[in-house]
């Protein structure tokens, strides 16, 4: 909500919010408890975001909370790169946030050593633990060559778009894939998802035309959609075809750009 309002209506973020708090796809990433990972990166990610703009924080302290913050985002799933990438971005394009040299300076400094560390703890220390190879798993996305895990994207894509829209069906433990090029399991998914890319796109162009200042919040939450959303497209083999808490980051970017187009909407309903 609090990073909604910052672009959006109290209203439109509230009504954004409670659609994130209830949504059934969102079912197994607080009710299947291994996966409680992604529910507490993104917690300590949200908040890196929120403390990035206090401005009753002290840079040097300020520092320190980011690092920690961003570190434990790292730590409980890798997926909290995302909010490294989200972090200037989310800087710049707030209108209220007026960061000196020096508040850039602490910033980017936490952010590389919370990199380093991470990376650090993650490659050079300890015990890693033993990853099974592509070859030898039984999962079969993982012993899938690339030609044909892209067979089966269309599918993937639009399982995400048709859960998101209508969550009638929820299942854990997803391990299908698409074998052959049919109608019902790669050209209607292929159409459907050209349409939803199509209707994503589309506002931007209209900012543009209109010179709106709803461009910079759309394109921050369609960066946000995107990279979350893109990482478990199964380009690089994950150990399933798809699976519900995958799509917990990514909604919230798609619930951000649904909310751009709102307030836009509200916005020429108002002058007109």
């Amino acid at each position: 909500y609090i990073i909604f309002r910052k672009f959006l209506g109290n209203t439109t973020s509230f009504f954004l919010s409670l659609i994130f708090l209830v949504h059934p796809i969102n079912v197994e990433a607080v009710s299947y408890i291994s996966s409680l990972q992604i529910v507490i990166s993104m917690l300590f990610g949200l908040l890196a975001l929120v403390f990035s703009l206090n401005r009753k924080i002290s840079p040097l302290f300020k520092f320190v909370l980011l690092f920690t913050l961003l570190l434990c985002s790292l730590f409980s799933k890798e997926t909290g790169i995302i909010f490294i990438i989200l972090l200037f971005p989310f800087i710049r394009i707030d209108s209220r946030s007026h960061f000196t040299k020096k508040e850039y300076l602490f910033t980017i400094l936490s952010v590389f050593l919370s990199l380093i560390f991470y990376l650090f703890l993650r490659f050079f220390t300890g015990e890693t633990m033993s990853v099974t190879s592509s070859s030898s798993s039984p999962v079969p996305i993982m012993q899938a060559s690339f030609l044909e895990r892209l067979l089966s994207l269309p599918s993937i894509l639009f399982f995400y778009i048709e859960t998101f829209f209508f969550p009638k069906d929820l299942a854990i433990a997803q391990h299908w894939m698409v074998e052959a090029i049919n109608s019902s399991d790669f050209v209607i998914p292929f159409l459907f998802d050209i349409l939803f890319f199509t209707l994503i796109l589309l506002p931007i162009l209209y900012f543009v035309v209109k010179r709106k200042k709803g461009l910079a919040p759309y394109l921050f939450f369609l960066v946000w959609f995107l990279v979350s959303w893109i990482i478990h497209w199964n380009i690089i083999p994950i150990d399933m075809t798809v699976a519900d808490r995958w799509f917990y980051f990514a909604i919230v970017g798609l619930l951000g750009l649904i909310g751009v187009v709102i307030s836009e909407l509200n916005i020429s309903k108002k002058r007109s």
